[in-house]
């Protein structure tokens, strides 16, 4: 998988600085949006859809995939259900926000 590239060592360390600061950054960017708009009542609930895919996100980038590599030593299914959480979740609540804004 994609993430096979990030066990190695640079990689493992790049993966949890970068990822973890796009996931902070798509928040933040989802957050300006929320509050851009006058009607947020209904989109609150997106709101922290985006936001808990964005931590999913930062899940990816901090546990590693490979459970028996020493530069590793991480959890494949908490990362593989992070990442399939982020995608679906992001998927889901990029339209509503097109939408609604």
């Amino acid at each position: 998988m994609i993430s096979d590239t990030f066990v190695p060592a640079p990689g493992n360390y790049l993966s949890r600085w970068v990822l973890n600061k796009a996931a902070l950054s798509i928040a933040g960017l989802v957050t300006v949006a929320y509050f851009d708009h006058e009607r947020k009542s209904c989109r609150k609930f997106w709101l922290y859809l985006a936001v808990f895919c964005c931590a999913c996100l930062a899940v990816v980038g901090a546990v590693c995939e490979s459970t028996n590599k020493p530069s590793c030593e991480g959890n494949s299914t908490l990362h593989s259900a992070s990442a399939v959480v982020f995608f679906i979740g992001i998927l889901l609540v990029k339209p509503i926000f097109v939408v609604l804004t």
